[in-house]
């Protein structure tokens, strides 16, 4: 086995570890120590956190500290932002994952997600100075902070609430004095605010009747104008960066906006230059690293191909679509726009057919679930109809399965070192894969198969209905990208098209599953991805089906809340 064949091996595993390296030198410097910690909450689950503690503070020497929570369906390294520009200025940080989510325990949405027993386990650390401890909350992370501002009112004295409002969640309305000393960023994209504050734009926020309860106005708020004084807690002030919700954690203006307002509140007199800010450095690695697992995951399988017997894989395609007539073009826009025009319906009937339970435990992935299974039916039958599903795509089956597993347990593994080992994530924005607990793990064997049938179908008629035989490599890639990702890229373009140019989305009462279709899309770029790279090097539609069906197993599985204990 020659360099030239592990080339792409170690162009990942040099993406992997640089990346991974970047994320963790930027996280502790200035001598921050990032710590992964697990706590009891005081009746429930356990709870994971990141907890950073600045060089600075000690047991004698106790220093301001911030609670940060995340938003519904993402993870503690959601906040990695904000933490890291937090404690680079002296403040101690304990990001927590909320109930079921991460590495915290299930079921999602209870004990106050998290806020109140974070707020608890916080005061507890000696290097803390309890006088001085702020909360922030991003979306559904504002529930959790307002859930401990009212189980401890006096136990904190500044908060930021990202793209939330108080009364969210079954949480107390806010009023002249609750919360205390509070700033609210709320993005003028954001796609929330109907519930959150009863308006039909953001850019409304300002002159919401709600927000006047809170501040105590009547004729709306200013954005950066702080009203109230902060030493009786009544401090108020409106931010309005020009992004939407789901953008906040990774702003630099928002991140300004709450290190400027915790200085402030917790360190009066104190001026660290908000805008000067080292996390996108972070978000760099991160994005990096994870960028190489999928050339690590594609090495892998690139090198096992040339292990004997699975040796026997590496037959290139004979089969194809001979060219790009009208059924060639019909089955590609029904490729494209079927699971967009089936999208918030089939999501509707997977949230019903099959509700969280004691197996499949994750409500949305049993959502996402009936959404890829039901359009590979629908796929596997109109490439019937259209003679395009004409080749057989699943043949050595017991060599291909043994070479997915053997590419995608590759990939875990290099992932789950790096990541236990530096106490960095693979993320893009939106997007992460989390080496698995062992929980979760249980939970990617029980949601394996269907997400694998789903994409062996899906992979079989991209393959032979509309891989044209003979096509260059950039033509392949470029087509099947568009098969299976441009209904949506189009679906979000418009979405959020009409959202800038109007403040509201075309599809305005569907918000949450929008923020899904964000995630999704990565997802369906991936996929095509590694079917066309297994299909040109093998014609074997099934090995491909294998990995994808694992990777987005394991990325979906990592990611969605847990819903049942």
């Amino acid at each position: 086995m020659s360099l030239r064949h592990a080339h792409r091996f170690l162009i990942g595993l040099t993406l992997v570890l640089g990346g991974a390296m970047l994320a963790w030198l930027v996280q502790t410097g200035n001598g921050v120590r990032v710590q992964d910690l697990r706590f009891p909450a005081s009746d429930g689950p356990r709870l994971s956190a990141l907890l950073y503690v600045p060089p600075s503070a000690t047991p004698e020497r106790r220093a301001p500290a911030v609670l940060l929570v995340h938003t519904y369906l993402a993870s503690r390294e959601a906040q990695s932002g904000l933490a890291i520009e937090l404690s680079r200025r002296g403040y101690v940080v304990l990001a927590i994952g909320q109930p079921g989510h991460g590495y915290s325990d299930p079921p999602a949405g209870t004990i106050g997600f998290g806020g109140p027993d974070g707020l608890r386990f916080l005061r507890s650390l000696v290097t803390v100075d309890r006088a001085r401890i702020g909360l922030a909350g991003h979306g559904l992370g504002g529930a959790a902070v307002l859930w401990a501002a009212q189980s401890g009112p006096d136990q904190y004295q500044a908060m930021v609430l990202d793209g939330s409002a108080p009364g969210a969640a079954g949480t107390h309305e806010g009023t002249r004095s609750f919360p205390r000393n509070l700033a609210l960023i709320y993005g003028r994209y954001d796609m929330f605010s109907r519930p959150l504050w009863g308006i039909e734009r953001a850019t409304d926020i300002g002159r919401a009747e709600k927000l006047a309860q809170v501040f105590g106005l009547q004729n709306g708020a200013v954005v950066g104008k702080v009203y109230g004084d902060p030493a009786t807690g009544l401090a108020r002030v409106l931010f309005s960066p020009p992004i939407p919700d789901a953008a906040t954690p990774i702003s630099t203006e928002a991140i300004a906006n709450a290190v400027n307002w915790f200085d402030r509140i917790l360190r009066p007199g104190v001026v660290s230059n908000p805008g000067n800010q080292t996390w996108p450095w972070h978000a760099a690695g991160s994005a990096v690293a994870l960028s190489g697992l999928v050339v690590l995951l594609l090495g892998s399988f690139e090198l096992l191909l040339r292990v004997p017997p699975l040796a026997g894989l590496a037959v290139p395609p004979e089969t194809g679509a001979t060219g790009r007539d009208w059924r060639w073009l019909l089955d590609a826009i029904l490729t494209a726009w079927v699971p967009v025009m089936t999208f918030f319906a089939f999501l509707g009937l997977g949230a019903t057919w099959v509700p969280a339970g004691p197996v499949f435990a994750q409500g949305v992935t049993n959502q996402i679930l009936m959404w890829i299974l039901l359009n590979a039916v629908i796929g596997f039958g109109v490439g019937r109809l259209l003679g395009s599903d004409h080749a057989t795509t699943t043949g050595r089956r017991g060599l291909a399965i043994i070479c997915a597993i053997a590419s995608v347990a590759i990939c875990m593994t290099v992932a789950t070192l790096v990541a236990r080992g530096l106490t960095v994530d693979f993320h893009l924005w939106v997007v992460a894969l989390k080496p698995l607990s062992l929980s979760r793990f249980a939970l990617f064997l029980i949601y394996l198969p269907g997400f694998t049938l789903g994409f062996a179908i899906i992979l079989h008629r991209l393959n032979a209905g509309l891989s044209v035989y003979g096509d260059s490599a950039v033509a392949q890639y470029v087509s099947n990208i568009g098969a299976l990702a441009g209904g949506l890229t189009i679906f979000l373009a418009v979405q959020y098209g009409t959202l800038f140019a109007t403040g509201q989305l075309l599809t305005w009462t569907q918000p949450a599953n929008i923020s899904l279709a964000v995630q999704l899309l990565p997802v369906m770029v991936a996929v095509a991805v590694i079917g066309t790279f297994t299909w040109r090097r093998t014609g074997n539609a099934l090995v491909g089906g294998l990995i994808a069906g694992m990777m987005v197993t394991w990325y979906v599985v990592g990611s969605q809340a847990i819903h049942i204990s």
